[in-house]
């Protein structure tokens, strides 16, 4: 071996001592700098079939993913928001932290990551991808205090929202109906004191009412309309006593049908209000009762002169 070569053998072994000494160390120092680079869990929201969610005294929550779709399992199958549960994956998948809260089990009450906290399981097929519990919200609203289930490490994770896991409503899809304004040839409001009806079958949309309204209809009155009632949701659910929410529904205040181009009919069927002002619904025969807020029918709660056009004129006495 000449000089030479002993000479790079010794360059490349100062090089190595190098790196261990000062990069290594260097990149800690980073990592502790910047603690949003170290992922928490190991989770790809494509791989992830079954969600149980676990929130103090509330009811479990077992969500399954049917295709495209989900399901929530505890609420009969019920469709699931699947936007809702793209949100939770999402925030499950992305979660980063590095610098630790806390690793005292005494501690655990203060951040809510103990059994105050939402409890969640994401399972692909029978194995857990991931297990962990969200606490209370940080001081900022952007951040959460999550603790992983299988250790006392309590992080301040960005974007792990407390709301995001919030299984008060089941994660049960709130929108009541959803159709193509193109599709209705005739929407009908029938209510306790008046009600209207717009319809079409080629031509432009007219308007008539049982107090005798008659008419071409204005195209901006119906396009709002339209806008309100092809898009209804609702604010929750009704999980109480059924007599309840059955107050009114003999005789519902409010009913709204849709005929489609096809010739099938879309109903729901609004009764009484909640002390929170919210409206009982159904859905045509179906049972499960929405909550509606009651503004939510101010576009539709309409006098049906209102969509006269100019050109037209009340008919009857």
């Amino acid at each position: 071996m000449n000089r030479q070569t002993l000479g790079l053998i010794l360059a490349a072994v100062l090089l190595a001592v190098l790196v261990v000494v000062l990069v290594n160390p260097f990149e800690d120092r980073v990592r502790q700098d910047n603690p949003d680079s170290v992922s928490l869990f190991a989770v790809r929201p494509e791989s992830v079939d079954r969600i149980e969610i676990q929130a103090g005294g509330k009811p479990p929550v077992e969500l399954v993913r049917a295709g495209d779709s989900w399901l929530a399992a505890t609420r009969d199958n019920f469709p699931a928001d699947t936007a809702s549960v793209g949100a939770l994956l999402r925030a499950a998948a992305g979660a980063k932290g590095g610098g630790v809260i806390s690793r005292n089990p005494d501690k655990r009450g203060s951040f809510q990551v103990d059994e105050s906290g939402v409890s969640v399981t994401l399972y692909t097929g029978d194995r857990p991808a991931a297990k962990f519990v969200v606490g209370k919200t940080g001081s900022d609203f952007t951040r959460s205090f999550v603790r992983p289930h299988d250790g006392n490490d309590v992080y301040l994770v960005q974007g792990m929202n407390r709301g995001v896991f919030d299984p008060t409503a089941g994660f049960r899809d709130r929108a009541i109906w959803r159709i193509d304004p193109a599709q209705i040839v005739e929407l009908t409001w029938a209510a306790a004191d008046t009600g209207w009806v717009l319809a079409r079958e080629v031509g432009p949309w007219t308007v008539s009412s049982p107090d005798g309204v008659a008419g071409p209809a204005l195209e901006r009155e119906v396009e709002t309309v339209l806008r309100s009632a092809c898009r209804l949701n609702a604010d929750g659910f009704h999980d109480g006593p059924a007599e309840e929410a059955a107050a009114g529904m003999d005789a519902p205040g409010y009913t709204l049908t849709a005929r489609l181009r096809d010739g099938s009919e879309r109903v729901v069927r609004m009764g009484g209000t909640n002390d929170r002002g919210q409206r009982f619904l159904v859905r045509g025969d179906e049972a499960t009762v929405y909550l509606l807020g009651d503004w939510n029918l101010n576009h539709l709660r309409k006098r049906a002169e209102v969509f006269l056009d100019a050109g037209g004129e009340p008919e009857g006495p």
